[in-house]
């Protein structure tokens, strides 16, 4: 189902990110999105990708999405939390 393509697409966006490949995850990420836009794996892969960038404004509108999806105590939420502020972006 939808679910399992959202996933896949995540999974693959995740792939392409940690061989150096942002631009091609950045598309598998928003189709994930596209298709399921509170998948949490989608929501958090995509915003660790705009910490690598440097774009925390983007990275905290992932938080938000994902705070509101699964919560504070998520583990989505938590590690793109971890995310930010490893990288040196406030809140």
């Amino acid at each position: 189902g939808i679910v399992v393509v959202a996933g896949s697409l995540a999974a693959m966006g995740y792939s392409l990110r940690k061989t150096g490949q942002t631009d091609l995850a950045l598309q598998y990420y928003n189709a994930a999105l596209g298709l399921m836009p509170r998948h949490l794996g989608a929501n958090e892969y995509l915003g660790e990708l705009y910490v690598e960038l440097g774009q925390f404004d983007k990275a905290k509108e992932r938080l938000v999405v994902l705070r509101a999806a699964c919560g504070e105590d998520c583990k989505q939420t938590k590690e793109l939390e971890q995310a930010i502020q490893s990288r040196g972006g406030r809140w």
